[in-house]
């Protein structure tokens, strides 16, 4: 899974376990939508949260979670009302963007692009996990997955706007290969990590 979704699902998935499957030991390994056919086709691992990819091949089940937005994330409170951030303050200050392939653009920008506006993506990491040392120590703004964003938010003391302008929206997903469709053990794990997320989505 991404860090974003395992920095919300992984403690309550490991407690779940402990109660219900002590005897289960959990492997948790960094994937995403442009390498879960790989991980799965390969067994390195048994199931992908991720969001949808924009292929899916047949030999793969695809169970949708929740659909996701963005918000802000700021180390420092921004100029203007509690909880609002205008489109000029968010282009004027420099981004930090979480990208697994170093890309220096994503959805953001294709809204930005709509409304005749761009930004300035200063840094590029491709993890979620480093943004709250990043926000804490620079004038940086990040975008991130609201379920994430309230986390980070709360343990690091972030401040969280919405977006000046309609969030791009993406579907997180479930996916696993064809053969263990039937697998007890699996279709047991795949079932309480369906369960645990759309607590965590209902929390949001």
């Amino acid at each position: 899974m991404t860090d974003d979704v395992e920095i919300n699902l992984g403690p309550r998935l490991i407690g779940r376990l402990q109660d219900e499957a002590p005897n289960m030991d959990l492997v948790i390994r960094a994937g995403d939508y442009s390498t879960a056919a790989t991980m799965l086709d390969e067994d390195l691992v048994d199931l992908v949260i991720c969001a949808r990819p924009s292929r899916q091949e047949a030999r793969h089940r695809v169970q949708s979670l929740y659909t996701e937005s963005f918000v802000v994330l700021s180390g420092s409170a921004a100029p203007g009302p509690e909880g609002a951030m205008t489109l000029s303050t968010y282009t004027a200050t420099p981004h930090a963007l979480v990208s697994a392939n170093g890309l220096s653009c994503g959805l953001i920008d294709e809204s930005l692009r709509e409304l005749g506006a761009t930004r300035r993506v200063a840094v590029v990491v491709e993890r979620f996990s480093t943004l709250p040392h990043l926000l804490k120590s620079a004038s940086l703004l990040a975008n991130v997955p609201s379920v994430s964003a309230r986390v980070l938010s709360t343990i690091f003391g972030l401040t969280s706007y919405a977006l000046p302008f309609a969030s791009p929206r993406f579907e997180v997903v479930a996916i696993w290969h064809a053969k263990s469709d039937f697998d007890p053990t699996q279709s047991w794990v795949r079932s309480i990590v369906i369960q645990e997320m759309a607590a965590i989505r209902a929390l949001a």
